[in-house]
């Protein structure tokens, strides 16, 4: 069997944050990108090493197991400039928290927009059910606030956009 060299500079991986995918979703640190730096890593050497080829095998369902496990996460930074990431999940948690605490208003959807890691803001639209007694005006400025003080204080995340849609009034 014949190997390739490798190439002096390896061919970088796909940029994971700071793009918006097609279905409204931030860019997210998923299975597939990590396989496919797996496979970057691996695609110009040999594998006929049985212990080397193991080793892959491991590497690829460590990946799987720890997306099944954890589910998707966004790329973030730290004040001091650490990466980490966060699932998707809990952020919206953050965002439902926020807007439930409102009386008479419950959150039904929250999606998240473009993540910046650099710049650490994210774009929101939140859809939500409102009282019919709920004085809209006074509302939007105080969930904004709040979804922004609490995306702040928990993660450091300030935010650009937030769209609030109000989906639909129910009785109090």
């Amino acid at each position: 069997m014949t190997t390739r060299p490798v190439p002096e500079e390896p061919v970088p991986p796909e940029p994971v944050h700071n793009a918006g995918r097609p279905d409204g979703e931030p860019r997210i640190l998923d299975g597939d990108s990590r396989l496919r730096q797996v496979v970057l890593d691996y695609r110009d050497r040999s594998l006929g090493d049985e212990a080397q080829l193991s080793r892959v095998k491991s590497r690829v369902m460590e990946i799987l197991a720890q997306e099944l496990a954890r589910g998707p996460s966004a790329a973030l930074t730290t004040a001091l400039g650490r990466d980490y990431a966060m699932t998707l999940s809990a952020l919206r948690a953050l965002v439902r928290e926020a807007v439930d605490e409102e009386p008479g208003v419950y959150a039904r959807r929250v999606h998240l927009g473009s993540i910046d890691a650099a710049q650490m803001t994210l774009d929101l639209r939140v859809t939500m059910t409102l009282s019919a007694s709920t004085v809209i005006p006074d509302l939007q400025d105080r969930l904004r606030t709040s979804i922004a003080e609490r995306l702040r204080d928990a993660v450091g995340l300030r935010t650009g956009t937030i769209d609030l849609i109000a989906e639909d009034i129910h009785d109090d």
